[in-house]
């Protein structure tokens, strides 16, 4: 028996959520996510931007947007949260 009650994202091609086409500028972080989930259509959601860098919060992105289409969020609220998202405080922050 094949039970898989998981998803899986990353930049791996074997990955439920797919991150591909990931392009930075001063303003922000774009990249392309590709969805193939078990007995669902393919889908693809282009141009998904946050307004922050680094690999940890692209797949941070991806995590959230993950939970967000499995409970049916749709992609517009999705791809308007992630462009308003300004990040969280940190412990070091100057105040």
């Amino acid at each position: 028996m094949n039970n898989r009650n998981f998803y899986t994202y990353g930049t791996n091609s074997k990955s439920n959520f797919l991150i591909k086409n990931i392009k930075q500028n001063i303003k922000f972080t774009q990249f392309d996510l590709e969805i193939k989930v078990p007995n669902k259509k393919k889908i693809v959601i282009k141009k998904i931007r946050i307004p922050l860098f680094g690999t940890h919060n692209i797949r941070n992105a991806v995590a959230a947007t993950a939970v967000a289409i499995t409970i049916g969020i749709s992609v517009y609220d999705i791809k308007r949260g992630l462009l308003n998202f300004k990040g969280v405080k940190r412990r070091f922050n100057k105040k």
